[in-house]
């Protein structure tokens, strides 16, 4: 079995691939597009390097011996350049909000002063600028439920996208199968929610969370308003 050394799957610069296998003698043939290898794909001899999304597979060969098993791993390139909200992230959780949220790193619940954006009592409505045009499959996003912090995740997601900023198509909605307003979901964690989009020619991605409004009856702060609290955005490109 190759091993892919990936390090971050995320990049914005081109990132350098590396591929290797136990097995003394093995050849391993590579492709980046997602189908499967075969001794007719790429031979890998050196490092190689990506500069957009891509799905990398590898496979070993050696004569003699049945093939490996094929591994796979995808790469996401990072086209956000900029991001502009309808209203800011409230102190203290704006720290460093104009990049934090495609900085390639997503917070913990355990400490919410780093590494997420907050709003209180308001929703989320921020667009995102491309550096360029791209098939957009689905956008991925983290939000912080941490209900002793008075955070909640969201109840409603919606992505909609433009290739002008100026005509956004119809929203897309996220599939939500969550009640954040439960006392069941009454446990730090992380919520990642999908979007799936599956758009051409998008340049611009705006994205609108929607909040629970006031924190729920059974929790001692009850009627206040509540943090949506969001970190990593995650913009996922159609492999052709």
């Amino acid at each position: 079995m190759p091993l892919i050394e990936k390090g971050r799957e995320r990049f914005d610069a081109p990132k350098e691939i590396t591929l290797s296998s136990e097995t003394e003698g093995a050849k391993i043939y590579y492709t980046t597009d997602g189908t499967e290898p075969t001794e007719k794909s790429a031979l890998y001899t050196k490092p190689f390097s990506i500069s957009a999304s891509c799905v990398v597979s590898a496979r070993c060969f050696k004569e003699g011996c049945t093939s490996s098993f094929v591994a796979t791993q995808r790469f996401g390139f990072d086209y956000i350049v900029s991001a502009t909200f309808a209203k800011k992230a409230n102190t203290p959780y704006n720290y460093h909000q104009e990049t934090i949220l495609f900085d390639g790193e997503t917070g913990t619940p355990a400490d919410l002063q780093s590494g997420w954006l907050g709003f209180s009592g308001s929703d989320l409505d921020v667009t995102f600028l491309l550096a360029k045009e791209i098939s957009l499959q689905d956008v991925e996003l983290h939000f912080a439920h941490v209900p002793e912090s008075w955070a909640f995740a969201p109840v409603e997601v919606l992505v909609s996208t433009s290739a002008d900023g100026a005509t956004f198509s119809q929203p897309a909605r996220a599939e939500i199968r969550y009640n954040p307003a439960s006392e069941e979901m009454n446990s730090a964690q992380v919520v990642t929610i999908k979007v799936m989009v599956a758009q051409p020619n998008v340049r611009y991605v705006k994205v609108v969370a929607k909040g629970i409004g006031k924190i729920p009856a059974w929790h001692r702060a009850k009627g206040l308003k509540p943090w949506l609290m969001i970190d990593e955005v995650e913009l996922n490109e159609e492999i052709k």
